[in-house]
């Protein structure tokens, strides 16, 4: 007897907060601070390496968790919606996260301020032929070793939508928050594979 796999339900998320200017606006301007690359070991603390990446964990919690992929579009920077839907997860939640800006430093950010353990996966460039190619490796397996998926997405994003084409084949439950696309202060000059 042949068991058939059912995919997990895709949960789409609205994605819009009210702030002073309107939809997905945020009521703080956006900063270098926050909205920036993270640079591997800044935290000081716990970090290993993987095939494909360098991983600094912040915030180390002991192993009783929900592993979580969590990232988008590099052009999406709208703080309180992320923190929003990282504040609905269990507080034993690890968040997997990339290094780049957008998204994934506003998932950075309010990880951080929330006290929940991070990982900050940084891609191992010089085994790739190409950055794009390490950049992709480096998703595919914080995906891999995730249990679900949080995308914050803008439609366009090629990165995010990778990842995401890669989350379903995994049959990982997805949670994507559709996103308005936002002038991001230092878009990826090579599109958004980061």
């Amino acid at each position: 007897m042949i068991e058939s796999r059912r995919r997990p339900l895709l949960r789409l998320i609205e994605g819009t907060v009210e702030g002073p200017g309107g939809s997905n606006s945020a009521p703080h301007l956006l900063t270098p601070i926050w909205n920036r690359e993270w640079t591997a070991g800044e935290h000081g603390g716990f970090a290993f390496t993987t095939e494909t990446a360098r991983v600094d964990v912040v915030n180390p919690q002991p192993t009783r968790h929900l592993r979580v992929f969590a990232g988008g579009s590099r052009a999406i920077g709208d703080r309180v919606l992320i923190e929003s839907k990282l504040k609905a997860l269990p507080h034993c939640a690890v968040i997997l996260t990339s290094r780049t800006n957008g998204a994934s430093a506003a998932v950075r950010d309010a990880t951080m301020r929330l006290g929940l353990r991070l990982e900050v996966w940084t891609a191992m460039a010089g085994r790739y032929p190409t950055a794009e190619e390490a950049y992709f490796a480096r998703d595919e397996e914080m995906i891999r070793s995730a249990d679900q998926v949080l995308a914050f997405w803008d439609g366009e994003s090629a990165g995010t939508a990778h990842e995401l084409t890669y989350a379903r084949r995994l049959s990982k439950p997805i949670d994507l928050v559709l996103v308005n696309r936002g002038e991001s202060p230092n878009r990826y000059p090579g599109g958004d594979a980061a």
